[in-house]
């Protein structure tokens, strides 16, 4: 009986971690601007992508201190699980499956790598990467349109973000977001 208890104990805490990660991630639709803290979505995210990190993918966090930035925390949500996801379908067939995540400031900027040790980009296909509806997926197993909207979301927070990558050895995508403080 002790035991049964205490396995439906341990799964009630993993269920409140998953609603509390999804409520994070998704911040209910609200559109508007607020001060936050990019850790948190990054935390947020790993959360809803838990099940499908679990098993095959270790991942490595190295988030520094940062400073709260005005930004809209949905969508920088979605753009860390785009480049999550896709990090995960590059480590598909890779042995010791690993992404690392970390964050740090430069300057008046949040810097967020997100690197992988996948299949890589090709140099051809590198230059083609933001632009929407392209996809190296099977037809009808992507739209094309995920690293679009990753590319518009930081542009619309006046960010940027580069990809480096070599073929068979993974890719590292780089964010810029600029810390913006409520007067």
């Amino acid at each position: 009986m002790a035991e049964l208890l205490s396995d439906t104990d341990q799964g009630l805490i993993r269920l409140r971690d998953i609603v509390q990660g999804l409520r994070n991630f998704s911040h209910d639709g609200n559109t508007e601007r607020t001060q936050y803290n990019l850790n948190e979505g990054i935390d947020s995210t790993l959360t809803v992508l838990q099940s499908e990190l679990k098993n095959n993918i270790k991942v490595r966090c190295q988030l520094a201190t940062l400073p709260t930035t005005k930004c809209n925390p949905g969508e920088l949500n979605q753009v860390f699980l785009n480049l999550i996801m896709n990090a995960c379908h590059a480590l598909s067939e890779t042995r010791d499956a690993q992404i690392d995540i970390a964050t740090d400031t430069e300057d008046d900027n949040i810097v967020i790598r997100i690197k992988d040790n996948g299949s890589g980009i090709p140099e051809t296909v590198l230059k083609s990467i933001f632009d929407p509806f392209f996809t190296t997926k099977p037809v009808g197993q992507g739209t094309g349109m995920g690293l679009s909207i990753v590319y518009g979301i930081i542009q619309d927070h006046q960010g940027s973000i580069n990809v480096t990558s070599t073929e068979g050895q993974g890719t590292c995508f780089e964010i810029r977001l600029p810390v913006v403080v409520t007067q």
